[in-house]
């Protein structure tokens, strides 16, 4: 039992080893090298409501008033719509609105155009009247001096009335 013995036990030893470098060299760890990270910055576009002209007697401040709540912000909208002169937009004309200003969305209504019109005196048109194939809306000079008479006093009336009226129509 000694030498044979040993001879088993050499064998059993070598085959063990032999077994253990097979699994080590099937298991030999290979370098994960990560994936990169790419960042991709997000690009907003600017977004933007659209506003049909459909009436008659829209200007771009009127359209600024009552999508933006204030007329002064028709300049913006101009800026925005340089394929459209401001002093002659028409009756299908799509008005680009930059969402960033806009406080309300529904469409502009014929109530409101009117109301603004009625109470717009004539020598007031700061921006541009819808103009149709018939008449083509100018702006008024504003170095035109206007006598002073009850006529202009009314008229200043009037205008402080139709802020007024053009106030209570957009906050209903």
């Amino acid at each position: 039992m000694g030498v044979f013995s040993q001879v088993e036990k050499m064998k059993k030893i070598i085959l063990l080893l032999a077994f253990a470098g097979l699994f080590t060299a099937c298991s030999s760890k290979e370098e994960v090298v990560p994936e990169p990270v790419v960042y991709v910055e997000e690009v907003s576009r600017p977004s933007y409501m659209q506003h049909e002209v459909k009436y008659s007697g829209e200007t771009l401040g009127l359209i600024a008033r009552w999508y933006t709540g204030r007329t002064d912000n028709w300049k913006r909208i101009a800026d925005v719509n340089s394929s459209i002169k401001p002093q002659r937009i028409s009756i299908g004309d799509i008005i680009l609105i930059p969402m960033d200003i806009v406080s309300q969305s529904d469409p502009l209504p014929k109530k409101a155009v009117r109301s603004a019109r009625r109470a717009r005196p004539a020598s007031s048109a700061s921006e541009a009247d819808v103009s149709t194939d018939s008449e083509v809306a100018r702006p008024v000079s504003e170095s035109v001096a206007q006598p002073v008479t009850k006529e202009a006093s009314r008229i200043k009336e009037k205008s402080s009335s139709r802020d007024k009226l053009l106030d209570e129509l957009l906050s209903q």
